[in-house]
């Protein structure tokens, strides 16, 4: 890993950098296309049968016109649920968190990306409530409408919301750092930093970009309607990780946190194979599933 000099060398710096950003793919393609099927499934409960893509859900009302109940019911769900999901893998890495495996990286990926969703609700709601035939009318914001709830209300929700993403955010850092193979890695801040960069935020930047070009060939109208809403996602995701790399300065950490996930730095088959499987489900199923 490291060449004579004590100096990692870069082929064993790209394969950590492109076995996060897989990970990261395979995570918000799964994620993104989970939190649509929860809403088609609620609107199964009032009979609704839907179409259900990538880009979102097309209910076939069957006679049953929309009320109160069934728009809170059917779409309030899908971000606690990812909510949930980002807590549950946070604390299902808090028990795995020393063993050296791919698996710990998919479960860091799930808790920032599960917590961006949810954390992504107060902006798209601010401006879904005030635009309802645009791609923003989803999730929340048709609760709060149906709901009657002021627009001034959903714009202060964006307060409490801009405060948990710096607390989740400030919490994603640690737990990377443990997958540093040697404390020289991340023994300065300068380094942790370096490190952060190198196996959160590149990898990234390189999963955004794969996740969008999973959509736009397939789709240009669709991926055009619903760029700016994955832009809000991977915006909020963008500002944890900011704010994760800051904190760095403020870290301290033992050289006893360490995993020393050696195998990170080498390009890891299961990381490929589940990109790989998310974007070919997502192509295959583009056209649509009826529910």
């Amino acid at each position: 890993m490291d060449n004579n000099h004590g100096r990692e060398k870069w082929l064993s710096k790209l394969f950590r950098i492109l076995n996060s950003a897989f990970c990261f793919a395979s995570v918000y393609l799964a994620l993104h296309y989970l939190h649509w099927v929860i809403v088609a499934v609620s609107g199964t409960a009032f009979d609704l049968n839907a179409f259900l893509y990538y880009h979102g859900v097309k209910f076939l009302m069957n006679g049953h016109p929309w009320d109160k109940e069934m728009v809170v019911l059917t779409y309030v769900g899908a971000p606690i649920i990812m909510l949930a999901l980002g807590l549950f893998a946070m604390a299902t890495y808090s028990r795995t968190k020393y063993l050296a495996s791919i698996a710990n990286v998919f479960l860091l990926w799930t808790y920032v990306i599960g917590v961006g969703f949810f954390l992504s609700q107060a902006a798209i709601s601010s401006v879904g409530v005030n635009a309802q035939l645009s791609a923003f009318y989803i999730d929340w914001a048709p609760v709060f409408v149906w709901l009657n709830v002021p627009a001034i209300a959903v714009y202060a929700l964006n307060i409490p919301f801009v405060f948990l993403m710096f607390y989740f955010g400030a919490n994603t850092s640690m737990p990377f750092m443990r997958l540093a193979y040697s404390s020289t890695k991340i023994n300065k801040v300068e380094r942790r930093q370096k490190y952060f960069a190198e196996t959160v935020i590149l990898p990234f930047i390189i999963g955004a970009l794969l996740v969008l070009a999973v959509g736009f060939p397939m789709g240009v109208t669709a991926f055009r309607e619903n760029f700016i809403v994955h832009g809000i996602y991977l915006l909020v995701i963008a500002t944890m990780l900011v704010v994760g790399w800051v904190s760095l300065a403020y870290l301290n950490i033992n050289r006893d946190d360490l995993v020393r996930y050696k195998n990170l730095q080498v390009l890891s088959l299961g990381a490929v194979v589940a990109a790989v499987l998310a974007a070919v489900f997502i192509k295959v199923t583009w056209a649509g599933i009826y529910v």
